[in-house]
């Protein structure tokens, strides 16, 4: 498969470690340069991802969407609910629930994962 080199060991232990790298064998982990940048990174990714906040941000499209619709409800509609403005007070609740869920996230943000140790597979020769 391969061509034979002139030179003798240095040019095989290079192909060797080219092809390694290349199948994902025997790299070696490097910490990342800059521990507070790649931190302020992933913390930046883990709250982009939170599902809290897409949680709240659902919770607070459809309050203002049936709170707006409530400002449209028929006396026959508001009457059949037992006089109670069901979408109003629905649509408000899912506001204050989306408030609750936005400052969850904010008091309390995710943590990202310690980095372990990578394990290396042993390297045959």
């Amino acid at each position: 498969m391969s061509e034979p080199t002139s030179q003798s060991g240095s040019s095989e232990s290079e192909e060797e470690a080219a092809r390694r790298r290349s199948l994902g064998m025997g790299h070696r982990f490097e910490p990342p340069r800059d521990p507070e940048h790649s931190a302020k990174e992933s913390s930046a990714a883990s709250r982009l991802f939170d599902l809290r906040l897409m949680i709240g941000s659902l919770f607070g499209l459809y309050g203002i969407l049936l709170t707006i619709y409530s400002f449209f409800d028929s006396p026959a509609e508001i009457a059949r609910a037992a006089g109670i403005h069901l979408n109003l007070w629905l649509g408000l609740s899912m506001i204050v629930v989306c408030v609750i869920f936005f400052l969850w996230a904010r008091l309390s943000p995710q943590k990202p994962p310690e980095p372990s140790e990578p394990t290396e597979p042993p390297i045959k020769e």
